[in-house]
């Protein structure tokens, strides 16, 4: 009910505009063009983290000269500037959405909002020069975690020079991945918790650092659920570095740590302990141990005959300290995407592959304190497959001259590689070869966005072939 309070007491504050000071990470469409602006050095600024605040991207695109951009860039161009002036838009104070599936998703990918099997969201967004709100009330059905009631996406946020201090639940993705990320994805839902930003990401001044190039960074501080851990109300501090040391180059460094919780420390002279990495030795019960997390990523763009290539990797890594020589229980994912165009309509094509398996460990995500692992509410924080999974992903992203857009992805998916030769009575548990092909068109009709999806997959299991085929609808409507 606090929060509840201060967002309502932020909504009284005047002048009110509707507005979001950043990207969301709920629009692969919005995300394929400023990605296609990235590579094309158009945006300087990192962006391979969401939220991505729209001061990056709003200063970058000041600096553009529209009479040498290139016409289909000039495309994306506008859009991303479209989207930027909604975001600004005044007199437009909320909106509705309605979606309906015939089942719970079964994974979550970038941009996918969906998480139960019917949901109604109500939104109201507002900002002055210094503050930002949103209150943003989900009603679900059916709900994983028994939740029905929801508050993910609302939050607070205070702008104090350049860095922004962000109360709320607000999704993250973290990562050049298309189809999963290994620390911060949208896969579970949002953690509510603290946050400081930072607003723009300008080069160091000073001749020492200024070789980094532009820089963002994030940290945040936020709880975990109270019941249905074996350790409630664990706390979770994550933190990114994203840089963009060449025009074609950005790299990320991310870092989750699992710490305090009932029973244990949760001070800040704890909090100071697990600043600096140690050695997590998680099969002794210390007060002191806690769970860290990693991961480094990169992404770098280039040519091949004309055509723009993007060459993306992240590794995370678990159980880290500053005496290990490497990273030790490394997952890895890798990518490849470009776009080109068909007339007047963009492409955007990927190819991902990603693999949390160890065959010496069930390891990834789990710890030997922490038992309920890095989730929260039954769901995987980072990788969308969970542990012990692999995926390969052929998508394409495709926006039409037209307001219509679709994509569509085809995927091989294993799950608990670790039970591959045994027999395991639950199913959750068993060895799973997925195949999966999904699409969804998404258009503008009758002043509101519609969106439907279709999902055909094929699943073997226990020696056993199960097939399934789902649809969803979803109807949004801003007044």
């Amino acid at each position: 009910m606090k929060f509840l309070s201060a967002l309502l007491a932020c909504a009284a504050i005047s002048p009110l505009v509707q507005a979001a000071p950043w990207v969301e990470a709920d629009n692969i469409y919005l995300r394929a063009d400023i990605q296609l602006l990235s590579d094309h050095q158009v945006i300087k600024a990192p962006v391979n983290h969401f939220p991505l605040m729209w001061a990056d991207i709003t200063a970058d695109l000041d600096d553009v000269n529209l009479n040498t951009l290139d016409e289909k860039l000039n495309r994306s161009y506008q859009r991303v500037v479209f989207h930027l002036n909604q975001a600004k838009q005044s007199g437009q104070p909320g909106s509705i959405k309605i979606a309906a599936a015939t089942d719970r998703p079964k994974f979550k990918h970038f941009g996918d909002s969906q998480s139960e099997k019917t949901e109604i969201t109500s939104s109201q967004s507002f900002m002055t020069s210094n503050f930002a709100a949103r209150l943003e009330i989900h009603k679900v059905s059916d709900a994983i975690d028994d939740k029905s009631f929801r508050l993910d996406g609302s939050y607070l946020a205070y702008k104090l020079g350049n860095w922004n201090i962000i109360g709320g639940a607000v999704p993250m993705w973290w990562g050049p991945g298309w189809d999963t990320a290994f620390l911060m994805s949208t896969n579970a839902r949002p953690i509510p918790g603290i946050s400081l930003n930072r607003q723009q990401a300008v080069a160091f001044e000073t001749p020492w650092l200024s070789w980094l190039g532009p820089w963002s960074f994030t940290t945040f501080m936020g709880q975990l659920e109270d019941n249905g851990r074996t350790i409630p109300n664990t706390r979770l501090w994550s933190s990114r570095l994203s840089l963009k040391p060449f025009p074609s180059l950005e790299l990320g460094l991310s870092r989750s740590t699992m710490w305090g919780g009932d029973d244990r420390g949760n001070g800040l002279s704890d909090f100071w302990d697990i600043v600096v990495p140690n050695e997590s030795d998680n099969k002794i019960d210390d007060k002191t141990d806690v769970n860290d997390l990693g991961s480094v990523d990169l992404r770098w763009s280039t040519k091949v005959l004309g055509q723009n290539i993007g060459v993306y990797y992240e590794m995370g890594f678990e159980d880290y300290g500053i005496s290990s020589v490497a990273p030790s229980k490394r997952s890895h994912l890798g990518g490849i995407d470009t776009d080109f165009f068909v007339g007047d309509d963009l492409y955007s094509l990927y190819f991902e592959a990603s693999d949390t398996y160890h065959a010496e460990c069930v390891c990834v995500y789990e710890h030997d304190i922490y038992r309920t692992g890095y989730r929260y509410r039954g769901k995987d924080i980072g990788s969308t497959y969970g542990s012990n999974a692999s995926s390969i992903t052929l998508g394409v992203i495709a926006q039409p001259e037209s307001d219509s857009y679709w994509q569509a992805s085809a995927s091989m998916i294993e799950l608990n590689k670790n039970n591959e030769d045994k027999l395991v009575d639950d199913e959750a548990l068993s060895h799973q070869e997925i195949l999966e092909l999904r699409g969804s068109y998404r258009f503008t009709w009758a002043k509101s966005r519609w969106q439907v999806g279709a999902l055909a997959r094929r699943t073997e299991i226990n020696n056993k072939t199960e097939n399934n085929f789902e649809a969803s609808l979803s109807w949004e409507y801003k007044f």
